[in-house]
Formats: C-alpha cells, structure tokens, sequence
C-alpha cells in the first residue's frame, strides 16, 4: 500500500510539527539550540583562550573593556526514527495490517525528508531490530521506499523489547515514530525509558477491521491460532463473547492512549482500512502533527 504520486505531491509542503524533540544533526533547516558560526545573532558570552578572534564583538570591548563573543543561531536538521513492527501478528487482516503499516512508515518518512530532517527506520522481527540507512532529502525518498517494501511480517517478539534495544541507537530528543498492532503489548516501562530520553512520540496502534469488530468472522464454534506462538483456542462465538470483546478491547486501547499521553506523546488507533490520503491531508494536520 506504496503512497501514491498524488499524495506524496500534496505532501510536498508538509513537515512535522514538534514540541518536545530538538534539530540536532547535520546542518538543516530547523533552528537548533546550539550556537556558533551562523547568520542570525542570538547572544554574546565572554571570549575563551581558542575562540576565533573574527567573532569578537568591537563595540562590547570600547564599552565594557572585556572581550565577547558574538553567537549566532545554527539550524539542524531533526533526527526523525520510523520503528516498525514486524511480527507475524501484523501480517494478519483484510487489509492485511503490514501493507498499510508499511505504506504509513513510507509516508510519515517523505513527510521527514521533505522537511529537511534526517530519517531512519527500524524492523522489528522475530526479535532483531534491524536498521534502514539514514537518509536525508526527498531525493533520497526511494532508498527508504524501497528498503521498506523489502520488509516482510513474520515471526515472534515483543515490540517493547524493539524500544529497549533501539535506545541505545537513538539520539535524545528525537522524533520517534512507533507503528504497531501491540497486541499483548504492556509498554509502560519502555515509555518510561523513551521519557527520560527527552525522545517525542508518536504511537500509530494499527488494528484489522476484523480485530475491531470481528463480528464479520460468524457465529458459532472457532479455533483460533496465535499467528506468533502457534497456540490454538477454542471459542465459541456469540452475542455475548462479542460484546464482551469489544468493550476489553475499546478499555485496551484508552489504556495504551493513557499510557502514551501521560508522557507528552500521541496516540492513534487506526484501522488497516484506513485511507492514508484523508488520514494525512484532513486529520494529522488538523490535530497539529504535521504542517
């Protein structure tokens, strides 16, 4: 479920909106909290032995007799992380949740590049995390493309453990997009180590219309097979098992919502029906998520 050219065209002036993480890579287009050889001056602070004499501000020194530094603003670029849940629970669904996961990461990644900032997606797949290049500019957009259409769901593992092992990897005050169906997920602590990385998240929980109402599936006796552990159950399915799934699982989801607002993040529940081009153009930009 590739973005289509059109999209990615009305995409084309859109950037993430931010308020937690900070450009701090490269040179961008972002103002940075960082000074030093710039264009925009910001402030002065007292010469140190090694300065470069060519920023020496004449005016403070006739004044004040003391030497000061002229500091200007330096705009970076944001580093921006996709992670990606690959488990073989996000292969199931119609439409199949890893096609439309994928075609997300695709969009939400040219939303970066357009922007200026540095992007970097990770898999997460029967245990391994495993990293795309960086990549920076729209004109590199399909080396990430094409690095995630080479993407499959399969295997076991839980997403949280995917957070513990990308921390290392990722910068602090990043952007961090997080993209799965957290089945059996409970990413209290992971959150908490992601917060006190300074890191600024966004969570896309994708759900089959099946998993959001599995009424369509029929009635009577079921055998249902975990597509990572291979555990079988047997259910049978009525009036009552069906409303009571539906309300465990509308309480799971404000759980996980809670769980990502209480530590300054986004949350959206997102069927694999959705249409990406009303989800990007009408309600991210709406709620502020992208420009």
């Amino acid at each position: 479920m590739k973005p289509s050219t059109t999209m990615l065209e009305r995409l084309s002036t859109s950037r993430f909106l931010v308020n937690r993480a900070q450009p701090s890579v490269g040179a961008g287009e972002r103002r940075s909290k960082a000074k030093g050889a710039g264009l925009e001056f910001v402030d002065h602070r007292p010469y140190r032995e090694g300065d470069d004499v060519r920023h020496l501000d004449p005016r403070l020194l006739a004044r004040l007799g003391e030497n000061f530094i002229r500091q200007f603003s330096v705009d970076k670029r944001l580093p921006v992380f996709i992670l990606l849940d690959a488990s073989a629970s996000m292969g199931y669904g119609e439409p199949d949740k890893f096609a439309f996961a994928r075609g997300l990461a695709q969009a939400l990644g040219f939303i970066g590049l357009n922007g200026g900032d540095q992007v970097q997606a990770g898999v997460f797949t029967d245990g391994r995390l495993v990293w795309s290049p960086h990549v920076h500019g729209t004109s590199r957009a399909p080396i990430l493309f094409d690095w995630l259409d080479g993407q499959e769901a399969s295997g076991g593992g839980a997403f949280t453990d995917a957070l513990r092992k990308a921390l290392p990897h990722i910068k602090s005050a990043s952007l961090l997009i997080l993209i799965s169906d957290f089945w059996g997920e409970e990413p209290a602590r992971a959150l908490r180590a992601l917060d006190a990385a300074h890191h600024e998240i966004i969570a896309f929980h994708v759900s089959a219309p099946q998993e959001i109402d599995p009424k369509g599936i029929g009635d009577g006796p079921l055998d249902i097979i975990d597509a990572e552990t291979g555990e079988e159950v047997e259910l049978a399915l009525d009036a009552d098992v069906l409303s009571r799934y539906r309300k465990a699982f509308d309480e799971w989801q404000e759980t996980l919502r809670e769980q990502f607002v209480r530590r300054q993040g986004r949350y959206f529940a997102l069927s694999s029906a959705t249409d990406l081009e009303h989800l990007f153009m009408r309600q991210l930009r709406a709620l502020g998520v992208i420009s």
